[in-house]
């Protein structure tokens, strides 16, 4: 059976039209790489990390370098000094970094080194209309908002595994003045006198504008 010139004329303007939308999809879902150099200016220890650092002890973002990393990998620590380790970054927003949809990376986590005790690695995102005292009081305790968007990981993660997280839309956009990004280890131990230890390493850490 033989197809009348105009039939097939039809099938092109539709092949092209389908490859135009696709390319513009593909075009639009842009990937928006945030820095994990952990001497980067963009991550913020919590005030006990201070402390902690100028008493000798261990703070919380260290660099890693291991070859199981995309060149750009930070390992964040607990350990028995305290019952929550944390740190975060406040970025500044520009067009650029509007109305995203997703943060993406790859992430291990040791879990607790007590057998009956679970920690928690939380990895939250949220925008801030402000940057004040209040702001910076709340990541420095390690506090997430209720309109965070946040991802909780408890199971031993030996190897490198994907993750992303779902941004909703809780701010228009005259709130999105600053964009949030905070990493914390909470112990699970329920003894007061040993905290047990705990770290995990992100890797790989960018947002995107689609949904996955």
């Amino acid at each position: 059976m033989k197809m009348s010139p105009k039939w097939l004329i039809a099938i092109l303007i539709i092949l092209l039209c389908d490859n135009l939308v696709l390319s513009q999809s593909i075009s639009k879902n842009k990937m928006f790489p945030i820095s994990l150099a952990s001497y980067d200016s963009l991550w913020t220890e919590s005030k006990r990390n201070i402390e902690f650092r100028k008493q000798g002890k261990i703070g919380f973002i260290y660099p890693y370098n291991l070859p199981d990393s995309n060149k750009e990998a930070i390992a964040l620590f607990r350990t028995y000094n305290t019952p929550i380790n944390n740190g975060f970054a406040v970025i500044e927003v520009d067009n650029t970094l509007k109305d995203l949809k997703t943060l993406n990376g790859r992430v291990k986590f040791s879990g607790s080194d007590i057998d009956q005790a679970q920690d928690t690695l939380i990895i939250a995102t949220y925008y801030s209309k402000t940057k004040d005292s209040s702001l910076i009081k709340s990541l420095n305790i390690g506090q997430v908002p209720k309109i965070a968007d946040v991802l909780k990981i408890s199971d031993p993660k030996a190897q490198f595994e994907y993750f992303h997280i779902n941004l909703s839309e809780n701010n228009n956009n005259e709130e999105q003045k600053y964009l949030i990004i905070q990493f914390i280890i909470k112990s699970g131990s329920d003894d007061d006198f040993y905290y047990g230890k705990s770290n995990a390493v992100i890797d790989g850490l960018y947002f995107t504008n689609s949904q996955i």
